[in-house]
């Protein structure tokens, strides 16, 4: 391993969740950037804090940088006033900027030839970040950036410890473990931004539209008196948290339900597994309504029609955050890679889990067998049991047979 160059700026003051008071903004930001390139699930449960950093700078212009999909769930976002599409800034993030320069000649250029890339603060809120997030903040010319260290999950120690310089502040999550709720790692961070509220109000907010709305009851096309248990089979990484097509096919027969409408929800990447659930499902013997929505929503159609829906059943995947958020009852199957910081959360009486415990919890998704066995040997009695807990609740709208 190499080590860090002399010219390297001097470690930045770092306060563990919270800013004195002597570093303090030297004035109010006019513009900040917020970086977010990570998964929908992550950018959901971000979705509460951007009220409070609007609040705490309601005059500022404020650039919120996701991925694509990011882009469509923030699209009618009153809190924020640019959308920058994560994807164009991939290249810079592979740029090893020269340690011994800041980038102040590159600021001062980018300053003079585009002004709307300059800003006066930049965030990255992430408490797992990679190396070309740091890098790409490094290039951005901005007068203050604040991020957070002491996660090395993503990045080597050496980086880690390289790109401290890049920042003004930095939170230290060293003290936080590889579990700690992402909710309250935003709560921290927020307080590290002299923004202090309880974990309560990060609860996630959507901004649909009437049209999402009319569109998601449309694609359900039957009338809203129906009880509806949504299923979302998909998960997008890593591909071992998908449990095959039998796996839901068994908890549905277990659980004994009948005479409610089982709507398929996932992206085109989804087809396949949402095409066999439903195959299989219409040649069960039992007379379900079947509707198959796989590849035709956008997100925020997703949103609504997760709405409309009485019961969830999902992996630990966007939906499953949707679904919570709305504070539906749901069965979630999670594994042990970051088991307890992305999920669970919410109202325990509404969200339940089904997991397999084993010894090697917190591996970062990094599986040392050949399948990942804490999601794939979930047990279908399990979730089944659930299920039929939570139906149970519904008194009066469903018939269940006992298994």
């Amino acid at each position: 391993m190499g080590t860090i160059s002399s010219n390297t700026k001097a470690e930045p003051e770092v306060v563990f969740g919270k800013m004195t008071p002597d570093k303090a903004y030297s004035s109010v930001p006019r513009k900040i950037f917020i970086l977010r390139p990570d998964h929908l699930g992550d950018l959901i449960l971000f979705s509460g804090a951007l009220r409070h950093i609007r609040n705490q700078w309601p005059e500022a212009h404020i650039t919120l940088c996701v991925r694509s999909y990011g882009m469509k769930l923030f699209a009618h976002c009153p809190y924020i006033d640019r959308l920058q599409p994560y994807e164009p800034l991939i290249p810079l993030g592979k740029i090893n900027w020269p340690l011994c320069f800041p980038g102040r000649w590159t600021r001062a250029l980018f300053r003079v030839m585009a002004p709307a890339w300059s800003y006066d603060l930049a965030i990255l809120p992430l408490f797992a970040p990679w190396v070309n997030h740091h890098r790409i903040l490094q290039w951005l010319p901005v007068r203050e950036r604040i991020g957070i260290r002491g996660n090395t999950e993503n990045q080597t120690a050496e980086d880690e410890l390289r790109y401290r310089g890049s920042y003004s502040r930095q939170m230290d999550s060293s003290k936080l473990s590889w579990s700690s709720p992402e909710l309250e790692t935003n709560r921290l961070f927020l307080e590290f931004l002299g923004i202090r509220i309880i974990r309560d109000e990060l609860w996630p907010e959507f901004w649909t539209q009437p049209y999402d709305r009319e569109t998601a009851l449309n694609l359900l096309g039957t009338p809203q008196g129906i009880f509806r248990l949504g299923i979302a089979p998909g998960a997008v990484s890593p591909p071992g948290k998908r449990l095959p097509a039998k796996w839901y096919l068994e908890t549905l027969h277990q659980a004994g339900i009948e005479g409610v409408q089982i709507v398929l929800f996932g992206g085109k990447n989804d087809d396949e597994i949402c095409a066999e659930i439903e195959s299989g499902l219409k040649h069960s013997g039992n007379e379900y309504n079947v509707v198959n929505l796989a590849g035709k929503t956008s997100v925020l159609q997703l949103v609504e029609c997760i709405r409309a829906c009485d019961i969830f059943l999902c992996p630990d995947a966007a939906p499953l955050h949707i679904a919570t958020a709305l504070r539906k009852p749901v069965v979630g199957m999670v594994g042990g890679g970051h088991f307890g910081r992305f999920y669970p959360w919410g109202d325990p009486k509404l969200s339940r889990v089904i997991n397999k415990t084993m010894e090697c919890y917190g591996c970062n998704w990094e599986c040392k067998y050949e399948s990942m066995r804490c999601v794939q040997e979930i047990s279908p009695a399990d979730a089944a049991r659930e299920l039929r807990s939570l139906f149970q609740k519904s008194a009066g709208q469903i018939t269940t047979n006992s298994k």
